[in-house]
């Protein structure tokens, strides 16, 4: 099978876009991201392979329908939270519902665990953290700005690292049939535990 494993950042936060964003509701910051998401616009994606040879991908913006041509050739795309961020991202360089479009053969790690954990939202950064003993490269709310700021390298080195982190992750859960996650209760930390990976 042809696995892609998939990231991508973006050029603005929501807070970005709207100044009111971070004091909202819920409900009503649900209801804002609807709007936004096609708005935030791609600074940069990240592919890469599931092969004996495995090789990295980069797509920049302006690069959205080759982005989105990349994904289509492969049978099954892995990614954290790709379903409800990182195609809305894109969907307004999509000739239809680009979320029903890549459902059937997508893995998304953060929602087979929040299944699987009834509701927990565990980062890709806790997961890295807890099993693998690693860290994302930057902060990830400080990504959009350094685009814009041209600081375009190290943004391409931050998603190919989160990527790899993945895909690292991903086979981690496989090998071991378990994944260590920091449980929070609306946000207060509650321990760490484990929980039967979800992927086998």
């Amino acid at each position: 099978m042809k696995i892609a494993f998939f990231d991508l950042e973006t050029k603005y936060l929501f807070e970005d876009l709207d100044g009111g964003y971070s004091t909202m509701s819920s409900l009503d910051k649900k209801k804002r991201v609807d709007v936004l998401i096609p708005q935030i616009g791609l600074a940069t994606a990240c592919i890469i392979t599931d092969s004996s040879k495995p090789e990295t991908f980069v797509f920049d913006e302006g690069k959205e329908k080759e982005l989105i041509e990349a994904l289509n050739g492969y049978e099954r795309i892995v990614g954290h939270n790709v379903l409800n961020f990182d195609y809305r991202v894109l969907s307004g360089q999509f000739n239809g519902d680009i979320v029903a479009h890549y459902t059937p053969k997508t893995l998304d790690t953060f929602e087979e665990l929040k299944k699987a954990t009834i509701g927990q939202w565990i980062g890709l950064d806790d997961l890295a953290q807890q099993n693998l003993g690693k860290n994302k490269t930057e902060d990830s709310k400080k990504i959009p700005s350094m685009w814009r700021a041209g600081k375009k390298p190290e943004v391409r080195a931050y998603c190919k690292n989160d990527v790899q982190l993945l895909k690292d992750v991903y086979y981690y859960g496989k090998e071991h049939g378990k994944l260590k996650y920091t449980k929070k209760d609306y946000g207060r930390v509650i321990g760490i535990e484990e929980v039967k990976t979800p992927w086998l």
